[in-house]
């Protein structure tokens, strides 16, 4: 499954990120985008994985360059249901730009996303990407 996604700006950073999902493991794997009637909380102990990429903002929200330099890292989120992620993933290095969630069982995950500069200011979260795992 492949979603695109924008993250939304802050008063920090504009954050023009593309996510590329692709699930893996546990039998398949398909995306959704619905986010009404969210599941339960499921373990996250199987054997499946996520893979996410994105791309690295190049610009703050007033229109002013923001080099790599001053670009700091970025923060991924994932859970079971939107807006409540149980999971947060801290990335110190602005050049790595995706990262694998191991370990999924079967289930549905949303996926969000934040860049943080120099002075830990943090973009504003992305809208969640949902993922479902068979």
């Amino acid at each position: 499954m492949s979603r695109t996604l924008r993250v939304c700006r802050s008063a920090a950073l504009v954050l023009g990120v593309s996510l590329f999902l692709t699930a893996c493991g546990g039998g398949g794997g398909g995306g959704s985008s619905s986010s009404s009637d969210s599941p339960p909380a499921a373990p996250v102990t199987g054997d499946a994985a996520i893979t996410i990429s994105w791309q690295a903002p190049t610009e703050r929200e007033d229109g002013s360059a923001l080099s790599m330099s001053q670009l700091a890292g970025y923060r991924v989120y994932y859970g079971t249901s939107p807006g409540d992620y149980s999971q947060e993933v801290d990335i110190s290095d602005p050049y790595q730009q995706s990262y694998t969630i191991e370990g999924l069982s079967s289930g549905s995950y949303y996926i969000a996303l934040q860049a943080y500069d120099d002075s830990n200011r943090l973009s504003a979260m992305s809208d969640p990407v949902s993922v479902q795992i068979n």
